[in-house]
């Protein structure tokens, strides 16, 4: 009894053993990629060193300066040229005999032969002028409108006759414009000194073709003021003055 107990007792004692789940024997094996290494931060020496690298030197500046100046120097002079095309044209224009013509023509039924002509000189003036922008759009049409009368002139005073009124419409309205442009624009000294010559030169022709002899005349030996005298002495007066 004693034997057989003991031998069940080694059976059982086997059977847990080879039963037994078997041992880890090691651990899990460790992550083997490898880290993104993190990028130095600059010194504030270095970040320093790049920006006056990339920094324009005084030598640039001094360029861009110089550039600069040239530009609002070269700017400064175009008014000094434009007042003095403007002034001329608008002298022009205005004694250019188109009331006149507009009277003539409605009251008269008359073309002259000398008108067309003396029209087209106006319309091509007007044309060669270089008008600031707010004048621009106004200078077209009172030169379309002129081309077109000047066309009418050769024969047909139907045609001419409306078209004579609307042309001294649109030159009166232009005239005024053009005279408060000019009464508004203000020149610098060194811009007043550009097309001294050419200044010089419209001003003696607008002297020499004002009729100050004929008006002498009227008035001392007539006693005679006319309705255009004041406007064409201060139209005069205005094309002769310095610009300042």
């Amino acid at each position: 009894m004693t034997k057989r107990l003991s031998f069940a007792l080694i059976l059982l004692f086997g059977s847990c053993l080879f039963f037994q789940p078997p041992l880890i024997l090691a651990a899990p094996l460790a992550d083997t990629a490898t880290p993104t290494p993190v990028a130095e931060e600059e010194t504030p020496a270095e970040t320093q060193a790049a920006t006056d690298a990339t920094a324009p030197t005084l030598q640039a500046l001094q360029a861009r300066i110089d550039a600069l100046q040239a530009q609002v120097d070269e700017l400064a002079a175009v008014p000094a040229a434009l007042a003095n095309q403007v002034t001329t044209a608008v002298y022009l224009l205005d004694t250019a005999g188109l009331h006149d013509l507009d009277v003539r023509l409605n009251e008269e039924g008359v073309i002259e032969a000398g008108d067309a002509g003396k029209v087209t000189r106006v319309a091509r003036l007007l044309s060669t002028v270089d008008w600031p922008e707010t004048l621009a759009t106004d200078a077209v049409t009172l030169t379309n409108v002129l081309t077109e009368l000047a066309s009418a002139l050769t024969d047909d005073v139907a045609t001419a006759a409306p078209l004579a009124t609307q042309t001294h419409e649109v030159q009166h309205d232009f005239s005024h414009a053009a005279e408060h442009w000019l009464g508004e624009i203000t020149v610098s000294a060194a811009a007043a000194a550009t097309g001294q010559l050419n200044r010089v030169t419209t001003a003696v022709y607008l002297l020499d073709t004002a009729g100050l002899h004929d008006l002498d005349v009227r008035f001392n030996e007539e006693g005679v003021i006319e309705a255009g005298d004041a406007g064409k002495v201060t139209r005069v007066a205005r094309g002769c003055r310095p610009i300042v």
